[in-house]
């Protein structure tokens, strides 16, 4: 796990501050809109883009945090509000919006079905000892 991962895992364990979901991505304009409105941009360093980590940095203004009503719920011991995105948040999107579909549901348990009915061994542990095992080959 690198430092960026374990970050984000460490911060969405936070409970004096706002999780990331409730920041709307907008995919055309490329930024999060944090609960009050205001937005948040990409500024990874040294440039805009995505870093060595394969994140991408989005902060909101100081200017904006000071004035509003929600920092001591968003951004606790901080000048401003940041949120990590990861590269492929996108198509994580796509898969949790796909995932909430009754076809993907239905597929879904049809899928479990098979995979349950071929590999037993796997979905009904117990069955383990009575499968067959390997025999090892000796070397001669």
């Amino acid at each position: 796990m690198n430092a960026a991962s374990s970050l984000l895992n460490h911060a969405s364990r936070r409970t004096d501050s706002f999780q990331r979901t409730a920041f709307r991505y907008d995919h055309r304009n490329d930024l999060y809109a944090c609960p009050s409105g205001k937005h948040c941009r990409n500024y990874a360093s040294p440039r805009p883009g995505v870093d060595k980590d394969s994140f991408m940095r989005y902060r909101a203004s100081q200017h904006d945090c000071q004035s509003c009503a929600l920092k001591p719920k968003c951004c606790p011991g901080h000048p401003a509000r940041k949120v990590m995105r990861s590269v492929h948040e996108g198509a994580r999107d796509l898969a949790r919006d796909r995932s909430q579909t009754d076809a993907y549901v239905t597929s879904r348990r049809e899928r479990k079905k098979v995979e349950n009915a071929v590999r037993p061994s796997q979905a009904y542990p117990e069955a383990r000892s009575l499968a067959p095992t390997r025999t090892k080959w000796r070397k001669r």
